[in-house]
C-alpha cells in the first residue's frame, strides 16, 4: 500500500503543479485580446456617412468656385446664367459679386473645397489623430457657415442653391463627427484636441493650394481683360488722322503693328497720365507703336463737339504745339512734364516765346488744322444719352480701331498691345489663351458634376 500511495501523492502533486501555470497563460490572453479590442475600437473606422458628406462638400464646393469664375468673368466665358440662378431669393450672383465673395483673391468655395478634402481623407484613412483634427475644423466650419449664411439672409436677401448644399452637408459631418466621439468627455478634449502634426501638414496644403487659386485667377482676370478688349466693336479711323505724333515708328499710321488714336488735352491730368504709360510702352514694343495726337481741349472757346468748358487754355495750349510740327514732340513733352506750370496763362505764354511760336495765337492756318482735327470727334456715334457725339472726353483712345473711353493703367495697355503684337506674329501666351485651354475641360467636368448633384 505504502508503494501506491507516493504514485499518487506524486501525481497529485505534478497535477497541481502545472495548473496555476495554465491559468496565467490564459489570463495573459484575456490581457492581451481586452488590449486589442480596445485599441480597435479607439481606432475610427472609415466612415461612410463622414465620406459621403465630405464628398457633397467638395462637389458643392467645385460648383460654386466655377460658378464665381463665370459670374465674375462674364466676357470670357460668355455668362448666360446659371441653373443655380432661380430667382431673387434663390440667387449665386448677390453672393459672388459681394465683399465675402473672395478673401485675398481667393474665392471662397476653395475653403469649402480644402476643408471637405479632408473630411473625405479622415474617412479613407481612419485615425485617432486625424479624427480629432477634423472635428476641430468640422466645428470652426460650421461656426464660418453660420456668419455667411446669416450675411445671406440677413444682408444680401438670397441665398445660393450650392451654397445651401453645402451648408447642409457641413452641418451633417458635424453630427456624424460628434455622434463618433460621444464617448469622449470633456467639451476640450473633444473638440479642441487636434494633432499639430495634420493640422500643420494640412496649413501647408492648404497655402500651396491658395497660392494657386491667386495665380489662377490672376490668370482669368488678365485674361478675361483681353477678352473684353477684343469684344469691343471695331471703329474706323478719324476722316483726318493728326499728323502730330508723339511717337512713330513708320512713315505711314496704318503700317505700325500697334496703332493708337489719342483724343487728348495738354493740360488734362488724366491725359498726362496716358502719355506717361504710352512713352513706357514704346520702350516695351520698339519700332511697333504709332501714336497720333488728336488734339481734344476740353474747352467751349474752341470744342464744339462737346459741351465741356473744364480746361480754360486748353485752346490756347493747342495752338501753341501745333503751330510748327517739327517742334511739335518737344512742346507736347514741355506741357506734360510741368503739368501744374501750364494752368498758367503767363507760363503757356513764356513757353511759346522759348520755342518761337508765338504766332500760333493769330494764326489762321494753325487754328484751321487744331479745329479740323476736333471736328472729327462727331465722327462717331454717341456712346452716351447725355452727349451727341462718341468723342467726348479725354483722354479717348482709339487702339487698332477699338475705342476704349477713358484712361487705363500702364499694365491693361501692355496686356492688350502684348495680345496685339502676338495676335500679329500668331502666337499664343498664356493670358490670351487660357480660356481656349481649360474652359472646354471644366465646363466638361462642371457639367458631370451638376448631374451628380
Amino acid at each position: 500500500m505504502a508503494c501506491l500511495t507516493a504514485p499518487t501523492a506524486g501525481a497529485g502533486q505534478e497535477w497541481n503543479s502545472v495548473t496555476p501555470v495554465t491559468n496565467q497563460q490564459e489570463h495573459r490572453v484575456d490581457i492581451m485580446t481586452a488590449r486589442m479590442r480596445t485599441e480597435a475600437e479607439s481606432r475610427p473606422r472609415g466612415n461612410k456617412s463622414v465620406f459621403l458628406c465630405g464628398l457633397g462638400m467638395v462637389l458643392f464646393s467645385a460648383l460654386r468656385i466655377h460658378h464665381f469664375f463665370e459670374a465674375n468673368y462674364q466676357v470670357m466665358y460668355g455668362w448666360r446664367g446659371s441653373v443655380c440662378d432661380v430667382g431673387s431669393w434663390l440667387n449665386c450672383n448677390n453672393f459672388d459679386y459681394s465683399v465675402l465673395a473672395q478673401v485675398g483673391s481667393i474665392p471662397m468655395g476653395y475653403f469649402g473645397l480644402m476643408v471637405g478634402g479632408l473630411i473625405c481623407m479622415g474617412a479613407i484613412f481612419p485615425s485617432a489623430a486625424i479624427e480629432r483634427t477634423n472635428r476641430m475644423i468640422a466645428l470652426g466650419n460650421v461656426g464660418a457657415v453660420g456668419l455667411l449664411l446669416g450675411y445671406s439672409v440677413l444682408g444680401l436677401r438670397s441665398i445660393c442653391l450650392w451654397d445651401a448644399g453645402y451648408y447642409l452637408c457641413s452641418a451633417l459631418a458635424l453630427a456624424v463627427l460628434w455622434r463618433r466621439s460621444a464617448e469622449t468627455k470633456g467639451f476640450r478634449r473633444k473638440w479642441l484636441h487636434p494633432s499639430f502634426k495634420y493640422l500643420a501638414t494640412f496649413l501647408v496644403i492648404f497655402s500651396v493650394g491658395a497660392y494657386s487659386v491667386r495665380t489662377l485667377q490672376r490668370a482669368k482676370r488678365q485674361a478675361n481683360f483681353v477678352a473684353q478688349y477684343f469684344s469691343l466693336p471695331t471703329v474706323k479711323l478719324p476722316s483726318k488722322i493728326s499728323p502730330y505724333r508723339p511717337i512713330q515708328s513708320t512713315a505711314k499710321f496704318e503700317d505700325a503693328t500697334i496703332r493708337v488714336v489719342e483724343y487728348s488735352d495738354l493740360i488734362c491730368d488724366n491725359s498726362k497720365y496716358l502719355n506717361e504709360a504710352l512713352q513706357r510702352l514704346n520702350k516695351d514694343f520698339p519700332g511697333k507703336m504709332n501714336v497720333a495726337f488728336q488734339f481734344f481741349p476740353l474747352e467751349t472757346k474752341c470744342n464744339h463737339v462737346v459741351d465741356k468748358n473744364k480746361h480754360p487754355g486748353a485752346c490756347e495750349s493747342a495752338l501753341i504745339a501745333a503751330y510748327d510740327p517739327a517742334k511739335f514732340r518737344a512742346i507736347h513733352d514741355d506741357f506734360f512734364h510741368n503739368y501744374y506750370e501750364a494752368q498758367k496763362p503767363e507760363w503757356r505764354r513764356a513757353l511759346a516765346d522759348r520755342y518761337g511760336v508765338s504766332a500760333a495765337f493769330t494764326d489762321p492756318q494753325t487754328e484751321q488744322t487744331v479745329q479740323e482735327l476736333i471736328e472729327t470727334g462727331a465722327e462717331y456715334p454717341p456712346t452716351s444719352e447725355i452727349y451727341p457725339y462718341g468723342i467726348r472726353s479725354v483722354p479717348t483712345v482709339i487702339l487698332n480701331e477699338r475705342m476704349i473711353i477713358g484712361s487705363l493703367t500702364y499694365d491693361q495697355f501692355r496686356l492688350i498691345c502684348q495680345a496685339i503684337v502676338d495676335k500679329q506674329n500668331d502666337k499664343r501666351q498664356f493670358v490670351e489663351s487660357w480660356y481656349d485651354r481649360t474652359n472646354d475641360l471644366m465646363s466638361w467636368l462642371f457639367r458631370v458634376l451638376k448631374i451628380v448633384t
